[in-house]
């Protein structure tokens, strides 16, 4: 399983179990882990798209 996927699963999971009682100090610094995770795998995707989009203009140029 790749790291993004990790993330996202132990904040569902996280979130499920926060339904039913208050999370330990430990869970909620594995869920902030888990938000930066995220986070950085969006910044790192977005500067990713942006550059193919520079490239693909100027390949039209």
């Amino acid at each position: 399983m790749d790291i993004v996927t990790v993330a996202f699963s132990t904040l569902s999971l996280l979130n499920h179990v926060s339904d039913s009682r208050d999370l330990t100090k430990e869970e909620i610094l594995l869920r902030e882990q888990s938000v930066r995770t995220l986070k950085e795998s969006m910044r790192y995707n977005e500067v990713a798209y942006q550059k193919l989009i520079a490239e693909n203009e100027e390949e039209k140029v």
